[in-house]
Formats: C-alpha cells, sequence, structure tokens
C-alpha cells in the first residue's frame, strides 16, 4: 500500500472536521460521505483554456468509449468534474476510472450531464494523463457526429491542495463510414457466440474461424451482402459438424474480394 508523505498526514487539528458522521473515528465511512456531499455541490465556475481533441473508440456495433484526459505528468490524486453530452446522440451506460483502486461518484441524474468526484492516493491519471472513460450507446444514424464535453475540472495534489489547472477537453467520436469488424460477444464462449459487422455498401464478404495454425476452420458466411449492420453465430463446430477443442481462434472478414480484410480473436472455453 502507499505509504503517505508527512506534508499530507492529517493533522490533528483535521481529524474532527473530517469526522463527518461524528462516531468518534475517521474512516472510509466519512470518506464516502464527503465523496457523495461533493456531487451536490454544483458552485464549479467554468474553467476553459486549452482544447484537447480525443477519438472514441468502437467497443461493438452500437458501443463508443470516449476518453478524459488531462496533461501527463500532473500528480492529481482526486478530481471534482462535469462532463456534457448532447443526449440525443449519446446515452450514457458507465463510467470506468482507469486507475485501479480508485473510488469514483458519478451522479447522472440529468440527461446530459454527469457530475463525477474521483480519488485514488495513487494518482487518479495513467502515464498517458487518461482519468476515465465513458462508455456510451450511439443513437441516430450512421454518419452522425457525438461529442464529449469537459465542462468543469478541478484536480488535487496528495495533501489536497487545488493543482492549478484551466482545462476544456472535447472528446469527438464519428461514426466510421468504411466497413467494421466487432469484437464476438460473450468472448470467451462456451458454446455459441455472434460476430457483427457493417458495411457502407453491398458487397461480396467472407466470414471464416481459422486456428493459429492459419488453418480454415468453418466458413462463417460467404457471398453478397447489403448494406448495414449483420449478425453472424458460431456454435464453436467445424464444418463437419465437430465440436472444436478448447482454445485461440481468428476470425477474419473479407470484403469485396479482399479490397478490405480485418482479423479478431475469439476464445472457446469447453
Amino acid at each position: 500500500p502507499p505509504i503517505l508523505p508527512d506534508y499530507a498526514k492529517p493533522r490533528n487539528f483535521q481529524r474532527r472536521p473530517a469526522d463527518v458522521n461524528g462516531d468518534g473515528e475517521v474512516n472510509a465511512a466519512d470518506a464516502l460521505l464527503i465523496l457523495v456531499q461533493s456531487l451536490e455541490e454544483w458552485s464549479l465556475s467554468p474553467k476553459l483554456a486549452f482544447v484537447h481533441k480525443l477519438t472514441g473508440k468502437l467497443r461493438g456495433p452500437q458501443l463508443v468509449e470516449m476518453p478524459v484526459k488531462i496533461a501527463p505528468g500532473l500528480d492529481a490524486r482526486a478530481a471534482d468534474l462535469v462532463l456534457r453530452y448532447d443526449s440525443e446522440e449519446l446515452g450514457l451506460i458507465k463510467i470506468i476510472p482507469s486507475t485501479s483502486g480508485s473510488l469514483i461518484a458519478v451522479n447522472a441524474q440529468h440527461k446530459g450531464c454527469i457530475r463525477i468526484a474521483l480519488v485514488n492516493i495513487e494518482g487518479i491519471a495513467t502515464h498517458q494523463g487518461e482519468v476515465l472513460k465513458g462508455i456510451f450507446r450511439l443513437r441516430g444514424d450512421t454518419g452522425e457526429t457525438a461529442r464529449l464535453a469537459v465542462e468543469n475540472i478541478s484536480l488535487y495534489a496528495i495533501d489536497g491542495s487545488p493543482i492549478r489547472l484551466k482545462t476544456y477537453v472535447e472528446g469527438i467520436f464519428e461514426r466510421p463510414s468504411g466497413c467494421s469488424l466487432f469484437q464476438n460477444y460473450p468472448n470467451p464462449f462456451n458454446s455459441i457466440t455472434t460476430v457483427v459487422f457493417s458495411l457502407p455498401l453491398a458487397s461480396h464478404v467472407e466470414l471464416a474461424v481459422f486456428n493459429l495454425a492459419g488453418q480454415r476452420i468453418r466458413t462463417l458466411m460467404e457471398g453478397e451482402a447489403q448494406p448495414g449492420e449483420h449478425k453472424v453465430t458460431w456454435d464453436g463446430k467445424d464444418r463437419f459438424g465437430r465440436e472444436v477443442s478448447s482454445g485461440l481462434y481468428l476470425y477474419r472478414l473479407k470484403v469485396g474480394e479482399g479490397k478490405w480484410v480485418e482479423t479478431k480473436k475469439a476464445v472457446l472455453l469447453r
């Protein structure tokens, strides 16, 4: 566990106000109450300065991962922030801290607005400056752009002092206009898994499963496919209907006689 430097350890005069629930002890219950209370305070003033353009990543046919970052190297141990997004473009699924062991509280009662309090004694950001990821469900038609903005952010050092940072962070995701092959689900799987891919135009496609030696196990789909999203299942059997053994397999999508090719991994556990 991390060791607090002397300057960060609470002084005697700090212990009494830190005993939020009045039970005579300063413990995790007090931290929880403070964290929850911080979500009720909406007095942060806008802090706007430099802008980060952050690109979202597809995690599925309708899911996008939007990161929130600060400048790398800032030794922040806590943060209050407010995220804004268009609820007609994005639907919130969850907020995930980027560092393990983080204590996080989220208030998402108002559509298009998320209030977050985040604490981690070892640091809230990764070496690349990533603080958290927002997982959203895409709404609307393909080709639209979705944005996630950090409206307010306050950072704190290990002794509770503020880190003076004025920043405005905007995440932008634009749905791809080209072909996409998504991760199968569930993965790992036991009996049946689903592979999803999307096409911008009607095309000839081949979706096949291979072992790690490059041997074709099964062709899941071959022929003309219409534009849009397609779902194909694999039951863990080869082309002769025999169950294959547990292990790592590759599934490959070829579009337009090999003009576009992508391969992903699937894990079968019997």
